[in-house]
């Protein structure tokens, strides 16, 4: 309702305060918010901000909304995708992908499985998308199945892509 509408903007509005332990905790707050209002707020906070711990705090935010509802949402974790630096962030959106059903979401996680770092991750993530993305899609999800089965070192992961490809044949 108005009240915690009017509440998260009391946070947000904290943010840039003068006294330090305001502002700590205005970032912690709307970083643990409840529902996906905290959204757009957190990502202007993370594009914003020069703090490195505030840039974290908004991008773990983002990326917790953004899976806290099945399908997840891969709009919300593109964005977070582009406010992520370091490989740990990059990390945690890529971990949160698998959730997602988009076309949009198997092109994140198929230009994470480029990168070696967080190749494990992009290749399950690329896997559970392609189970999920709406049948017709079926092209991009056997394009994407077909690089993981060529790319991810774990057998377990090859397997998953390799029977989803079966089943995708099979129709």
């Amino acid at each position: 309702g108005t009240g915690a509408a009017k509440a998260l903007e009391t946070v947000n509005a904290r943010l840039n305060d003068e006294d330090a332990s305001v502002r700590e905790q205005a970032w912690r707050l709307l970083s643990n918010w409840p529902n996906r209002a905290a959204a757009v707020h957190l990502l202007k906070a993370g594009r914003e901000t020069t703090n490195a711990v505030h840039k974290t705090l908004a991008l773990r935010g983002i990326v917790r909304l953004a899976g806290a509802e099945e399908p997840a949402d891969s709009g919300l974790l593109g964005q977070a995708w582009s406010l992520a630096q370091q490989t740990e962030d990059k990390r945690l959106v890529v971990g949160a992908l698998g959730g997602a059903n988009t076309p949009a979401a198997l092109a994140l996680a198929l230009q994470a499985l480029a990168s070696a770092e967080l190749a494990p991750e992009a290749a399950l993530a690329t896997v559970m998308i392609a189970e999920k993305l709406p049948p017709g899609h079926a092209a991009a999800a056997r394009q994407a199945l077909e690089n993981v089965t060529r790319v991810a070192k774990e057998p377990v992961i090859r397997e998953r892509a390799e029977k989803r490809l079966k089943t995708l044949d099979a129709k």
